[in-house]
Formats: C-alpha cells, sequence, structure tokens
C-alpha cells in the first residue's frame, strides 16, 4: 500500500464519519477537562493529594489516547466494529463475573480491577459495547421480522443490569 492509496483510503472512510458526534464528542471532552481544573484543587485536597491537579494530568494523560482510538474507530468499517462491539460486550460480561471473586472491595461494593498495575472499571467498558451491540440486534429485528433482535437486547441487559446490581454498583444501574 502506498501513501497515496492510504489517503485514499482515509478520506473515504473518514467523509462518511458523522463529524458532528464526533466533534461534539471531542468538546464535551475538552470541556471536562477544563471543569476539572475547578474541581480537582479541592477534590486533591480532600483526599490528601500533595498535587492540586493531579486528576487534571491524571485526565491529559488519557486524552491522546482516546482521540487516536475515537478517531480510530471512526474509519472502522461497520463489520469490525460490530465484531468488536460483541467481542468486547462478551470479554466486559466476564469481567463483571470476574469483579464479583475477585475485585477489588471499596465502601461495601465490588467494582474494580487490578490488572498489571492499573484498577479497571468494566462496567464503564461494557456501556458503549452494550449499546452498539443492542442497536445492531434492535436494526437488525425490524430489516429480518422474524429475527429475536429486541428479545436478545432484552437478555443482554438482564444479565448485565444482574451483574451490577450483584457488585453493588447502582449508578451504574441507573
Amino acid at each position: 500500500m502506498n501513501l497515496a492509496s492510504i489517503k485514499l483510503f482515509l478520506y473515504t472512510r473518514f467523509r462518511n464519519t458523522d463529524k458532528g458526534i464526533l466533534y461534539g464528542a471531542f468538546v464535551l471532552m475538552v470541556f471536562g477537562i477544563f471543569l476539572l481544573f475547578a474541581s480537582s484543587p479541592g477534590a486533591a485536597d480532600r483526599m490528601k493529594i500533595e498535587d492540586n491537579f493531579h486528576f487534571v494530568k491524571n485526565q491529559l494523560f488519557y486524552f491522546i489516547p482516546t482521540i487516536i482510538c475515537m478517531f480510530t474507530i471512526a474509519i472502522m468499517p461497520v463489520k469490525w466494529i460490530r465484531i468488536l462491539s460483541v467481542l468486547g460486550l462478551l470479554g466486559g460480561i466476564m469481567a463483571l463475573i470476574l469483579v464479583l471473586f475477585v475485585g477489588d472491595v471499596n465502601k461495601g461494593a465490588s467494582r474494580w480491577l487490578s490488572i498489571l498495575g492499573f484498577s479497571l472499571q468494566p462496567s464503564e467498558f461494557v456501556k458503549p459495547f452494550f449499546a452498539v451491540v443492542c442497536a445492531w440486534l434492535m436494526a437488525s429485528a425490524r430489516l429480518i421480522k422474524s429475527f429475536p433482535g429486541y428479545w436478545i437486547s432484552f437478555a443482554l441487559g438482564g444479565c448485565v443490569l444482574f451483574l451490577l446490581y450483584e457488585q453493588p454498583d447502582f449508578g451504574m444501574l441507573l
């Protein structure tokens, strides 16, 4: 593949992307960082963290990888996004089950997994994958009348809700 064909591929994929949603998400991310500038010092002081801008720096650390991920997914073919979402949802559900047995307990709830020095909250990863998979299932049910996409979505939702209830993570549950 030469540079011209890569440019053409990126141009055609990005041309078909809903730029309003993409730019809207970017604006919300930037706005969130500015809000952190106001809240970070107070939260850091309350939590006895010496660096007043600890939370801003933490958010900025993940900002560039998030932008790269966002634009990469935006130019992906729909088929790949569906496959990624199904795999991500299955992995997320397995992680939610794992949290119940080996998750870090904090204030009576087990919501976090410690993996390679990072703490991850699997329910945060489940949300976008769940939304994409259920949208795909429901759209398929509208196109193929005999396909039980609504029922499968309902069952997946029940499974996720049950796992969130067992953690308990009522904020995420709602």
